[in-house]
């Protein structure tokens, strides 16, 4: 397997600031620094937003809950970089309307709601509709009745996570000398005099590179500490994750019109949502559990799974859904401070610090809010570095990809020409990439009787477009399928 880029020329140039963490912080820093002259080089272990910022909610929204917490101020803002989501990326962040029915004190949740609205400045979604009971049935007639006292119809927005992410990367790149390269491992780093070598494994050629910068931004999330410790040695550890657990369901079996809010059934206060989204899926979740093994190890267990399927049973139980109708599960951490507190009551606050003069951090913060960090992190990063003066030329190849209107399967809307998009100008390297991060179609072939031709004929066409010898493709579908299988509850790939 081959690089597309020629990192040996990348290793000759000194760059202005190398961004540590392809997820969705990283890649606004990559875009608000390289918007204000910064020459910059992003680099992520895995692919672009295989951690934290492909596991999410699928949600872009202000927050409603912290409100309880006062966290007023983070709402407000959440909610202004909501509606510049919307303006920005139409394609990929949606205005969704959410269903809220309520079975108790439904004032404490018109009071709440109405909150969220008016710190909703520019109103560019409809304001909310107070729900009579029968409303509610109408709008989801699988809706538990016993108890219900009606509800609420507002307005937030749904988006694909990863696709996002990587369109913030990729458009930041068609534009600029800045550079990001996927499955590149910083290993350590040295100084000499005012600029920083970074040594990396590159995991794609398997061999050691090492770039030259002027300053190290550390956008790793829940990796922060990790990172730390290659980077600035004896660093106290500053994070302490929580987990939260998704599953799929198709839309047949959980017929949600708009997303819906509902109670968890678990006496811990805890709402869940279900959003419907891409390929006929709907996400239901999450959980809130301490984590405290290693961030590459998250996974969901029996117990995430049945705390979720409680939920939805408990909401619904005339859909009669059980852990078959389970497509996929995946498991994603927050990236909460180290606080004396449990996760549930931790906000989503974000800090930014200097480890040294030559190492700039930014921990915590939301999906929703990575524009604003990245403004907060450009400013602090301004009052000590000044873009460098010297002229860069543009590194990427223009890359023309012939319309090809061919569906992937006549059941989805992908289609090879956007396989081979995605693959020549996104670093598609792996099956996971394309089939998970920029087609979506993961998240759904367990309900798919012809998953195996999908795989097959996916893996064909990347074939071709990356060059892969016959042992790679070969283990390229067994890496997939093993990943595929491990992320539903129950074995579907016979």
């Amino acid at each position: 397997m081959k690089r597309r880029l020629n990192i040996d020329a990348l290793s000759q140039t000194t760059f202005d600031l190398l961004i540590i963490g392809g997820g969705i912080t990283g890649a606004g820093i990559l875009q608000e620094a390289t918007a204000r002259g910064y020459r910059c080089l992003l680099v992520e272990k895995g692919d672009f937003a295989s951690g934290t910022s492909s596991r999410s909610a699928k949600l872009v929204h202000g927050g409603m809950r912290y409100m309880k917490y006062g966290k007023l101020g983070m709402v407000k803002e959440s909610l202004e970089e909501r509606n510049h989501l919307l303006k920005t990326y139409p394609r990929l962040v949606k205005p969704l309307p959410f269903l809220f029915p309520v079975y108790d004190s439904k004032l404490k949740y018109r009071l709440g709601v109405a909150l969220y609205h008016f710190l909703d400045r520019e109103n560019m979604l409809p304001d909310y509709t107070n729900l009579e009971p029968d409303e509610v049935i109408r709008e989801f007639p699988a809706a538990r009745q016993d108890g219900l006292l009606g509800g609420f119809l507002y307005y937030d927005a749904v988006t694909n996570d990863a696709r996002l992410c990587s369109e913030v990367i990729h458009t930041t790149l068609e534009q600029s000398a800045s550079v990001a390269l996927n499955y590149c491992e910083v290993k350590n780093s040295i100084r000499h005099g005012n600029r920083m070598e970074v040594h990396c494994i590159d995991h794609i050629e398997q061999r050691a590179i090492h770039f030259l910068c002027h300053c190290i931004v550390n956008a790793s999330g829940v990796w922060t500490d990790e990172v730390l410790r290659k980077l600035a040695s004896g660093t106290a550890g500053v994070t302490a994750p929580s987990k939260g657990v998704h599953i799929v369901l198709s839309q047949k079996r959980f017929p949600a019109r708009t997303a819906v809010i509902f109670p968890s059934y678990a006496g811990d206060s805890r709402m869940m949502y279900a959003v419907p989204w891409e390929n006929g899926s709907v996400i239901i979740g999450t959980t809130d559990t301490e984590f405290f093994g290693k961030p590459n190890h998250c996974a969901a267990n029996e117990d995430d799974v049945n705390y979720v399927l409680h939920s939805i049973r408990e909401f619904a139980p005339s859909l009669g859904i059980t852990e078959n109708d389970i497509l996929y599960v995946y498991a994603g951490l927050r990236p909460l401070f180290r606080e004396n507190k449990i996760s549930s009551e931790r906000a989503r606050d974000y800090s930014i610090w200097w480890s040294h003069d030559r190492l700039l951090n930014i921990f915590g913060g939301k999906l929703t809010s990575f524009r604003s960090m990245a403004e907060a992190l450009a400013d602090e990063l301004q009052q000590k570095f000044a873009p460098s003066s010297q002229p860069a030329d543009v590194l990427h190849e223009q890359l023309h990809v012939t319309d090809d209107h061919e569906k992937i399967h006549p059941d989805f809307e992908a289609t090879t020409g956007e396989a081979r998009y995605f693959i020549r100008k996104q670093q598609c390297y792996h099956l996971d990439d394309l089939l998970t991060r920029r087609l979506s179609l993961t998240y759904v072939l367990n309900g798919c009787t012809e998953k195996k031709e999908i795989i097959t004929k996916v893996a064909e066409l990347m074939k071709e477009e990356c060059g892969w010898t016959w042992e790679e493709y070969e283990q390229e579908i067994n890496n997939y399928c093993e990943m595929l299988e491990n992320a539903s509850p129950i074995k579907k790939l016979e």
